[in-house]
């Protein structure tokens, strides 16, 4: 199923996290056509709380490559 979605789509992982567990988010967006993939070091599952800096700046440089233009 996830390989019918054809979006530009950011999987991020904190290392740490048990709820949505590194290895099965890496696992997900090599299962998405254009699925992307980032682990945050040393973070569990709030890495938006945690480590913004970080978050947000992966999180822009995504729609940076993949967002359409206006």
């Amino acid at each position: 199923m996830l390989s019918r979605i054809a979006a530009p789509t950011l999987c991020i992982a904190g290392e740490l996290d048990e709820t949505c567990p590194a290895a099965v988010m890496r696992r997900m967006a090599g299962l998405l056509k254009r699925g992307e993939y980032h682990e945050m070091k040393g973070v569990a599952h709030f890495g938006w709380a945690e480590r913004p800096d970080e978050y947000h700046q992966v999180l822009l440089s995504f729609l940076g490559r993949t967002a359409p233009a206006h």
